[in-house]
């Protein structure tokens, strides 16, 4: 994506989803390919201190040992999700609402807008 881009989308998670499921879940709307190191990074700062690594990257802690409600997140909240340290595609992830029900089998795609890019 590039910086500014205005493309987005809007899931819908439970609180057992891993940040691993979420990542699945831009990397399935956004076309990218897991092919490169990848993190979220939860005080919104790229290379911050409190992250999540992809499970291939050699440092933890991973995103696939996390439950997103073991996270303590609050609606409103925002922090970075960091795609390919090299050429470093940030995606700003905010929650939204907090909904207490039933939990969901997968991640559900609720909304969706894609930039056209000319």
């Amino acid at each position: 994506m590039s910086e500014g881009s205005s493309s987005w989308i809007s899931l819908i998670l439970s609180s057992s989803h891993t940040l691993l499921d979420l990542n699945d879940s831009i990397q399935k709307y956004f076309d990218l390919h897991d092919d490169h190191f990848y993190a979220f990074y939860m005080d919104g700062k790229k290379f911050g201190k409190h992250f999540y690594n992809a499970p291939t990257n050699p440092a933890g802690p991973y995103v696939n040992e996390v439950q997103i409600g073991s996270l303590d997140l609050y609606e409103g909240q925002t922090f970075l999700y960091l795609y390919d340290f090299m050429a470093e595609w940030g995606f700003r992830i905010q929650l939204l609402k907090i909904i207490e029900e039933e939990e969901a089998a997968d991640p559900l795609l609720k909304e969706k807008f894609m930039e056209d890019s000319e």
